[in-house]
Formats: C-alpha cells, structure tokens, sequence
C-alpha cells in the first residue's frame, strides 16, 4: 500500500447515498419548474385578452418550504376567469393550460 504523509479521505456510504438524493430531488426540482413553465405559457396563450393584465400577471412561484412550484395569476378577478360566476362562464385557462402542457388534471 502507498503512503504519501497523510489519510485518503473515504466519505462514508451514508454521505454519498445523501448526496445522490440530493442531486435526485435537484433534478425533479428542476423538472418541476420546466413543467411548471411549460403550464404558464400554455395557460397564458389561452387566457382572454381585453388589457392583457391577466396574462402578463401569470408567473411561477416555489411553494413555500421547497415543495415545488406552482403557477400563479395575480390579478384579483383571475379566479372569476377561470371558474366563473353566476354571471358569466368559466373560462378555464389555466386548467386547459395544464392539458394543453400534456398533463391530466
């Protein structure tokens, strides 16, 4: 066996198993955010315009403690857009986005 003055560091198994986790939940991160992405621009293709307000409010945002993301439309009226009211029909948007993005609801 060779000796050069000092130890060869072996990380412990438990600490490489972490760290492939770690790069694992990384790429499903960012696997989410793309597919979060893909979502937003689909919606906001289909969402109406008369100002653009509600499309141009849409972004994506990290859930809070790194769950994942999800996409948000800030204006306050977006919820009567996608859902409608006793008033008018729904719209939808951003549940055909999320069909139109390749994924079931």
């Amino acid at each position: 066996m060779f000796s050069f003055g000092r130890p060869v560091y072996v990380p412990p198994v438990n600490l490489l198993a972490s760290l492939a986790a770690l790069a694992a939940s990384n790429a499903v991160k960012e696997g989410t955010r793309g597919a979060s992405e893909k979502i937003l621009e689909e919606s906001r293709s289909l969402a109406p315009r008369l100002t653009g307000a509600l499309a141009s409010s849409g972004h994506v945002e990290e859930i809070e403690g790194g769950s994942g993301f999800e996409v948000v439309y800030d204006v306050s009226y977006a919820v009567y857009v996608e859902f409608g009211t006793s008033d008018t029909p729904t719209f939808a948007f951003l549940r055909r986005g999320v069909e139109a993005a390749g994924y079931d609801l």
